[in-house]
């Protein structure tokens, strides 16, 4: 998640596109989290509400441990290619390790399943990347429950 915004008036009631910048606030804005802070237990408010501000707390655990903090964003993507590392056969968000760039593949990333490679998105996990590659020899199964997001502009 990159934007948060809660308003105390409908926004939209009909098909939209997602804004092409960070949001900012308005004087119907109540809380407004841009999810940029890096590192910390403190979620910023940045609407400037009255009443305000209404930080929130970040929590670490979970299995995979989380939440990741990732500098990607839809704003400034520095597109880089994340190659599959791991074994032959792996589970697409089981481990950091796995990729080349440390990282499970965030929206900005170039995707790369190289060659005998067998990946699987289980669960209600959701793969993500700006575009896919996947190597002939090598294959992608998406179980019932998880999905496949890319997005190439």
């Amino acid at each position: 998640m990159d934007e948060l915004r809660l308003s105390n008036i409908l926004r939209y009631s009909a098909a939209f596109s997602p804004p092409s910048e960070p949001i900012t606030a308005d004087a119907s804005t109540m809380a407004l989290y841009h999810f940029d802070e890096g590192s910390g237990n403190t979620l910023t408010d940045f609407s400037g509400a009255t009443g305000g501000p209404s930080p929130g707390d970040i929590e670490y655990g979970g299995n995979p441990a989380g939440p990741v903090v990732s500098n990607d964003n839809p704003f400034n993507c520095a597109s880089l290619i994340n190659s599959w590392v791991g074994l032959g056969i792996g589970e697409w968000r089981a481990s950091m390790v796995n990729w080349s760039l440390g990282a499970i593949p965030g929206p900005c990333d170039l995707v790369s399943i190289l060659t005998n490679a067998s990946i699987i998105i289980i669960g209600t996990n959701k793969g993500l990347g700006k575009t896919l590659e996947v190597a002939i020899g090598s294959e992608l199964q998406i179980s019932f429950g998880a999905a496949l997001e890319i997005r190439s502009p």
